[in-house]
């Protein structure tokens, strides 16, 4: 199982990072990647970018140098407002400028989960730097925020060095993700049934992989609300069809699927 995966100094292009973002859409198994130097681009950075607004896992990503540009790095803002498991991002040489550290300093007034930001070297100047120093106002989570070489005025500089000193500090405990059990689940949907403008959901085909005696048909019969029974080992299964709004089985005839 890859967990760590390193493909730095690979010049893998735009097209390589598009290519890394649709696969960490749904990886949910890889915790650190390292890209550095590769000439992602503008439009490989914003791929990664929107690639993190969905994946769960990855907890520390490397993309210095590799020129993103402002594009890249107000992606990335937008990415970590919603991303709740990115721990380190490092960005340096990325040219991201004032409006990238912007959309940055934006992400960390309400991310809880990012410890390490490396920025040296991106002309971020006194703008960024303004706008990073008031998010740690309120950010009390981020431990190291590197931003040498870019023009922030000393002073600036100085606050935002103060800030993070006081979260490193006074660490604060890892936020718990919220865990919903199948009860609560359950009354949510009713009550979005019950309360909203219904539409019927419509149909959608399942295939259940598995070795054999894995455990598909039991799989399927709980999801059908069914209760668990011992079965021989089957090459295949039958299925019950459904509609989405009121759970009634469909007739045969109505369904997509070819009963065999």
């Amino acid at each position: 199982m890859l967990r760590n995966h390193s493909l730095s100094y690979n010049q893998i292009g735009a097209e390589g990072g598009v290519a890394l973002a649709k696969a960490l859409e749904t990886n949910q198994t890889l915790q650190k990647l390292g890209l550095s130097n590769n000439n992602i681009d503008t439009e490989g950075g914003v791929a990664l970018a929107k690639a993190l607004e969905t994946n769960q896992t990855l907890t520390t990503l490397v993309l210095q140098s590799n020129q993103i540009g402002a594009e890249g790095g107000v992606a990335l803002g937008k990415a970590l407002e919603t991303n709740q498991t990115l721990q380190v991002l490092r960005l340096s040489y990325n040219q991201i400028g004032a409006e990238g550290g912007v959309a940055l300093a934006n992400a960390l007034e309400t991310n809880q989960t990012l410890q390490t930001l490396i920025l040296n070297s991106n002309t971020i100047g006194a703008e960024g730097g303004v706008a990073l120093a008031k998010s740690l106002e309120t950010n009390q989570t981020l431990q190291e925020l590197d931003i040498n070489y870019n023009s922030i005025p000393a002073n600036i500089a100085s606050d935002i060095r103060a800030k993070v000193g006081r979260n490193l500090a006074n660490p604060q405990p890892k936020p718990q993700p919220r865990k919903n059990n199948r009860k609560e689940l359950e009354q949510h949907y009713r009550a979005a049934v019950q309360n909203g403008d219904l539409q019927e959901w419509g149909r959608s085909k399942v295939m259940v992989i598995g070795q054999g005696e894995a455990g598909k048909t039991s799989s399927v019969q709980s999801l059908l609300g069914m209760p668990p029974a011992p079965t021989e080992s089957t090459v295949g299964m039958d299925l019950k069809v459904t509609r989405a709004s009121d759970w009634q089985e469909r007739p045969a005839e109505e369904s997509d699927f070819d009963f065999v």
